[in-house]
C-alpha cells in the first residue's frame, strides 16, 4: 500500500509538471494544486518557471500557493 501511494504521488507530480504550461488556465491551476499536494520539491523549479510566465491572476495565485506552501520552502 505504501509503495502504491508513493508511486501515485510521483505520477501525480509528473502529470502536474507537464500541464503547468497548458494553454488552458483551469488545467494550469489544477496542475499547480496537484504539485502542491505531492510535496515533491523537484517540481519547485517548474512551478517557479511557470509562475514567471503566468498572466492569468487565478493561475498565478495557485502557483504562488503551490510554491510558498511547499514544505521545502517553509523549512
Amino acid at each position: 500500500m505504501r509503495l502504491n501511494n508513493r508511486l501515485r504521488r510521483t505520477v501525480d507530480a509528473a502529470l502536474g509538471g507537464l500541464t503547468l504550461l497548458s494553454p488552458d488556465p483551469a488545467k494550469r491551476i489544477a496542475a499547480a494544486q496537484s504539485v502542491f499536494k505531492t510535496h515533491d520539491e523537484t517540481m519547485l523549479p517548474l512551478v517557479d518557471g511557470a509562475l514567471q510566465k503566468e498572466t492569468n491572476k487565478a493561475a498565478k495565485l495557485a502557483f504562488n500557493r503551490s510554491a510558498c506552501g511547499h514544505p521545502a520552502v517553509q523549512g
